[in-house]
């Protein structure tokens, strides 16, 4: 048996691939609708057709519902599609990710469907319709949350009608369900292996994991009791079952006691459980980093300590740990040389450790640092840890904030500082500083016997710090050989170099590659505010992220750079410090007292460094410091005389990082100094940059080729993952040879970089890059007009007007066609363009030869944005030179992707002008162009162009097609202009009433734009997102506050980005109730209308919200004042041109025309344009904008038919997830302020 129609507004059936759907004579095919969503929601399409073929689809509806019952197989709706399956059992699946499935099939259900099977299956009885329409709708009103849990029911109903009972009063679980939830249940009291086991897997699957209901509180409540009722119950069930296992099969049971952890972090039980199955496993050293474990977590989470019980554990278990220490150097054999009672250890000797060292203050961002070496110090195989990292890097304050907490597990812990001994200091000398430090009474043999002495019968924890520039090699042997018990923790610049020595890393603090990235948490920035406030009390991040951000990446986040930088925060302000830090290494300094000397500037740091290294390290470091971004082993050689060994030896001695891929870097710090020291050779310094520069030139022009337009996209996929690691490298040489270097050069890394950075979107550094490589007074004309068009390309995607603009005038004159400028010249420019195209269409134009192509096809690129530029300023005559320009180019090239971009715009030209047949003529050209398209940057333009006219025209099939192609390409060749694509589907969804389509598609657009620092793109978002949020009915306050900032940026901008923007928030200001304010607005916004003459098709909900406050304001005044009637009528024929443009925006005219009507007394031809607009919403599919007609004429059409519109608006909009349409011009569920 076939499934009947829908009976609301026509959608199609989810299959694989999409089958279309035929209606009317439109062909649509898109994903069907999951159980329970409302309209338009999934992609729904509303046909083409006309409005009483709705009682058909009821009745029919009924009957396919009776018939499909009686039978004994089912049509489900699922994820694949419709399915006939067998009548069966009812699986629902509550824990982890919930789902349902019905004889095997999956059921595909959206998310307040699942949350009420689920709500079903959990309690498992009956519950009122009136519960459960406040548990999933609990933020709207009464009659709302029923009239939607109605349809939620009858969608659930018509699928699951036997396993789901429903009556007039109340729902319940009907037969044959089966919960994953009752398995649970019987794991529980089982208690066998295999339940452990299933236990164990079930018990890390939340209660609905990852089910997100909208607009339900009430559940959201009940959802996070139960998942904490079942947690509990299932930890308690494990922890019994791992205290009955831990006699028979202890590993089992430490490895659930680990999953408990894993839940709760805070049961203290599960924690001495764990020591004891440690302990029991003989892992001891380990069962007491469990209690250091438990007590931090303890102290961090809620402020205690562990309990008595607790530490009753620890104790017993460093009892038998010493016991056995004891028993285990008793029975080592008795020296049987002459002298062994000379060299047998004397427990009595007096030891008096120094104290250890307190912390100077609190150890930021340092949590995982610290644990990982407390770890290491309690593992009894690590007897030597090195801390290796550069100077400031904080390795001392690690060790130090690290000891303390393990101090315990030593008989005692001792640190001795090394930084004051020379260099050249002998074993003996060394020894007898730290007997010294330790407090060891005069000896009469050598310090190193007395130390051994000390330290052979005792478990001690010996630090020694700052001892990069000594030869300890031989004091740790002899030391660590005869003490079973010692273990040592050193901090150094460089490796010890003993074979039992493990290494720890330690590097600078992190931070955040952009400052949305949570810079206020990053631990660079928090150690900078707090050593910044210590000078300067009110001193806070938020006040100048982007300094922060650019001081902790200057200094690396390395420690002692960043406190030595929070000094200069008392006397200049956080700009003026991070300028200051990038061109001066010796600001980094202090005068204080009571910092070392060797830690006063960076400086001083850099120098002890430099002095751990020979001459030949000297030349290979300085020569290194001018590579930027690191390096690879092939580059250090040629440029610096590096061998892989030599590296290595930098490396050891912390200079040199090594990172991914065989590559390495300097410190940013270091490699200022080290750049110093080779300025002091002007000779090696030379030679050093030049090489330096002709490498990676050549490297360029390895990947470059023979520079062509196609190049970044002839499948050379390579080259950018071969070059990506070296762009900074590359920009360093461009500079170079821009001064100094050859032509041929300088214009490989050009071309390299402009096409890596334009793939990317990187249009700022594109230019920097350009204006570097322009300087130059000796490049040819043909470089120069290739330079000053890409320049100009990267100007327009910064918003760059008057950029722009210049650049591609400069592009021209170097190709020796300039531009005319003056009205009387472009007439006779457009005239003769005009009559040139004309002729192409009679007669096709004789191809270019194949070299002259190139040069048309920058034309057409070049003429592209200079058209966009101008269409954004309202300039009409050099619009239509410009169009015309690039089609008479394009007919010329014979270029499939050049002649498709210019077809594409000429016609959407034609369109906006009114000549919609011919318009829609030159796009079918580009459509049949398009798909033979080589060059892929004027081909996306193109596309562009024609998703707009699809936008226009309300094509939305021929748009969602042309977005998923565009999307891929996009994605391939240019991803900068992803965020355009993601924008064009946000408006798609915004016009058809799909509002959380739209929100989520213009959030992943206004990411894009802000990042390639696009400012129409970022205002076009902005204003999407407003509407999205308003059609959602969601908080406004936050979309206000962006809403203000468009408003501010527009500013710079052009006049309609002005209007559209103060547009959007005065509709904001009015759901919010502030009418003076929307007053404001709707005044700044009119204010430009006379200058606006192009009207962008994404821009209809700026025009249709001008109209909405200017008629609404004249609805709510006492009496009709005329300002608010004329800018009411005033808005509403701009609305009317804009629909004239773009009949998209016709449904959104005709309903403001219909308001302006009734508001002005003429109720008959209100309700006869509503009706207009409700046919013409639906002929275009836009089901919101039917919503707006319904609710409109049940205002005001007779009482007869009123409740049928108010019906058929809040099941449509029911469907669409929507905010209720307007209550008259004012937004339901807000309240109206008094102004």
């Amino acid at each position: 048996m076939q499934p009947g129609p829908d009976p609301t507004p026509a959608m199609t059936t989810r299959s694989t691939p999409p089958a279309p759907v035929i209606a009317a004579g439109t062909v649509h095919s898109t994903p069907a609708p999951r159980i329970g969503d409302p309209i338009g929601h999934d992609r729904v399409v509303f046909q083409r057709r006309p409005p009483e073929t709705y009682d058909a689809e009821r009745t029919s509806l009924h009957r396919w519902a009776d018939l499909g019952l009686r039978s004994e197989h089912r049509c489900l709706r699922c994820a694949g599609g419709w399915k006939r399956v067998a009548m069966g059992k009812l699986r629902v699946e509550v824990l982890g990710r919930p789902s349902v499935s019905h004889g095997g099939v999956p059921v595909d259900l959206n998310a307040k469907a699942t949350a009420l099977l689920g709500y079903l299956a959990v309690t498992g009885k009956r519950h009122s319709r009136r519960e459960l329409a406040g548990l999933l709708w609990g933020e709207l009103p009464d009659h709302r949350a029923r009239a939607n849990l109605r349809m939620l029911l009858l969608g659930l109903r018509r699928t699951l009608r036997a396993h789901i009972d429903v009556s007039a009063r109340d729902v319940g679980p009907g037969a044959d369900w089966q919960v994953d939830l009752d398995e649970l249940s019987n794991l529980l009291t089982a208690g066998d292996r295999f339940s452990v086991a299933r236990l164990r897997t079930l018990v890390r699957a939340d209660l609905m994991d990852g089910l997100d209901v909208p607009g339900a509180p009430g559940f959201e409540t009940w959802l996070a009791g139960e998942r904490r009722r079942i947690r509990d119950a299932t930890i308690e069930g494990l922890g019994a079952s791992a205290r009955a296992m831990a006699g028979c099969d202890p590993e089992q049971a430490l490895s659930i006691a680990r999953d408990l952890l894993a839940l709760d972090p805070l049961d203290e039980a599960v924690h001495r459980l764990t020591m004891e199955l440690l302990a029991a496993t003989g892992r001891r050293a380990a069962a007491l980093a469990q209690f250091e474990t438990c007590r931090l977590v303890l102290a961090d989470e809620l402020g205690v300590d562990p309990s008595a019980e607790t530490v009753l554990v620890r104790d017993r278990l460093l009892r038998e740990d010493r016991t056995s220490a004891a028993g285990y150097r008793d029975a080592r054999p008795a020296a049987d040389d002459a002298d062994a009672d000379t060299r047998r250890p004397d427990p009595d000797v007096r030891f008096a450790p120094r104290p250890f060292p307190a912390p100077a203050g609190p150890l930021v961002g340092r949590e995982s640092e610290t644990a990982r070496v407390k770890a290491l110090l309690l593992d009894e195989a690590c007897r030597l840890l090195t801390l290796v990292g550069p100077g400031g890097v904080g390795k001392t304050r690690l060790a130090i904030g690290a000891v303390p907490d393990i101090a315990h597990a030593f008989d005692a812990v001792a640190f001795v500082s090394l930084a004051a001994l020379p260099s050249n200091a002998s074993p003996s000398v060394v020894a007898g500083e730290v007997a010294q430090k330790l407090g060891l009474p005069p000896w009469k043999d050598s310090p190193l016997d007395a130390l051994r002495r000390v330290v052979a019968r005792r478990k001690i924890l010996l630090v020694l710090d700052n001892v990069e520039h000594l030869d300890l090699a031989e004091l740790l042997t002899a030391l660590l050989d005869g003490s079973p018990g010692l273990t040592v923790l050193a901090t150094s610049r460089q490796r010890i170099g003993l074979g039992t020595e493990w290494l720890f890393d330690v590097a600078g603090l992190a931070y955040p590659d952009s400052v949305k990235d949570g810079l206020e948490d990053a631990p660079a920035a928090v150690l900078l505010a707090g050593c910044a406030r210590q000078v300067r009390p009110g001193f806070s991040i938020a006040d100048d992220p982007e300094s922060v951000l650019q001081i902790c990446q200057l200094v690396g986040g390395l420690p002692l750079a960043l406190e030595l930088a929070a000094q200069w925060t008392r006397s200049l302000a956080t700009r003026e410090v991070a300028q200051l830090i990038g061109s001066d290494l010796d600001a980094l300094a202090t005068n204080h007292g009571i910092v070392a000397d060797r830690q006063r500037s960076m400086r001083s740091v850099l120098e002890a460094t430099w002095r751990l290294l020979d001459r030949s390290q000297h030349r290979m470091l300085a020569r290194l410091s001018v590579f930027r971004g690191g390096f690879s082993v092939d580059a250090a050689r040629v440029v610096a005389g590096a061998s892989p060994a030599d590296l290595a030896g930098l490396v050891d001695r912390s200079v040199v990082r090594p990172g991914i891929s065989s590559r390495f870097d300097l410190h940013e710090l270091l490699r200022q100094f080290a750049a110093s020291k080779l300025d002091e050779d002007p000779g090696n310094a030379e030679d050093a940059r030049s090489r330096h520069a002709q490498y990676f030139a050549s490297r360029a022009a390895a990947h470059a080729g023979e520079p062509t337009e196609q190049w970044p996209h002839t499948g050379q996929d390579g080259t950018e993952q071969a070059l990506e690691p070296d762009l900074a490298n590359i920009r360093a040489a461009t500079r170079w040879l821009a001064a100094h270097g050859g032509e041929d050069e300088l214009a490989a890394c050009v071309h390299v970089l402009w096409h890596l950075d334009q793939r990317s979107g990187r249009f700022a550094e594109a230019l920097g890059m350009l204006d570097a490589a322009l300087s130059r007074p000796d490049i040819s004309a043909a470089r120069a007009a290739t330079w000053h068009r890409w320049a100009g390309t990267a100007a327009f995607q910064l918003g760059r007007v008057e950029r722009t603009i210049a650049e591609t005038e400069a592009a021209f004159a170097a190709l020796g066609q300039p531009l005319p400028r003056h009205r009387p010249a472009l007439r006779l420019a457009i005239a003769r363009e005009c009559l040139r195209q004309v002729m192409h269409r009679l007669v096709p134009a004789r191809p270019l030869p194949p070299g002259a192509r190139g040069k048309e096809e920058a034309i057409i690129e070049m003429l592209s944005v200079l058209g966009n530029t101008m269409y954004n300023l309202q300039q009409p005559l050099p619009v239509a030179f410009y169009t015309l320009r690039s089609a008479n180019a394009a007919d010329r090239c014979h270029d499939p992707g050049a002649a498709s971009a210019a077809y594409a715009e000429l016609g959407h030209g034609l369109a906006m002008l009114g000549w919609h047949g011919l318009g829609r003529r030159y796009g079918e050209l580009a459509d049949a162009l398009v798909a033979r398209a080589r060059n892929s940057d004027l081909a996306l333009l193109g596309l562009e162009t024609r998703a707009l006219s699809h936008v226009a025209n309300a094509a939305w099939a021929d748009l969602d097609a042309l977005v998923a192609r565009a999307t891929i390409s996009a994605h391939k060749q240019a991803e900068h202009r992803l965020a355009i694509w993601h924008a064009l589907a946000g408006v798609a969804a915004l016009y058809q009433g799909r509002f959380a389509d739209a929100l989520a598609s213009f959030g992943h657009a206004l990411g894009g734009a802000q990042a390639f620092g696009d400012q129409f793109a970022t205002n076009w978002c902005v204003n999407g997102l407003t509407d999205a949020t308003l059609g959602l009915g969601g908080d406004l306050c936050g979309v206000a506050a962006l809403q203000a900032e468009a408003v501010e940026r527009s500013r710079d901008l052009a006049p309609p980005e002005i209007l559209k923007s103060a547009a959007v928030l005065a509709a904001v200001r009015l759901a919010q109730g502030q009418d003076q304010a929307a007053l404001t607005l709707a005044r700044a916004a009119r204010s430009t209308v006379p200058d606006v003459r192009f009207y962008p098709a994404w821009a209809m909900e700026a025009y249709s919200h001008l109209a909405q406050v200017w008629l609404a304001l004249w609805d709510i005044a006492a009496e009709p004042r005329p300002e608010l009637v004329s800018g009411a009528r005033l808005a509403c024929r701009q609305l009317d041109r804009f629909a004239r443009a773009h009949p998209v925006a016709r449904p959104r005219a005709l309903w403001a025309s219909g308001w302006l009507a009734c508001l002005g007394g003429r109720p008959r031809r209100a309700v006869k344009t509503w009706e207009q607009s409700l046919v013409v919403a639906e002929r275009m599919a836009m089901p919101y904008d039917q919503a707006r007609a319904h609710a409109a004429l049940a205002e005001n059409a007779a009482d007869a038919r009123a409740d049928e519109h108010r019906d058929r608006a809040d099941e449509i909009v029911a469907f669409l997830r929507a905010r209720p349409v307007y209550l008259r011009l004012r937004p339901a569920g807000y309240t109206i302020a008094a102004d």
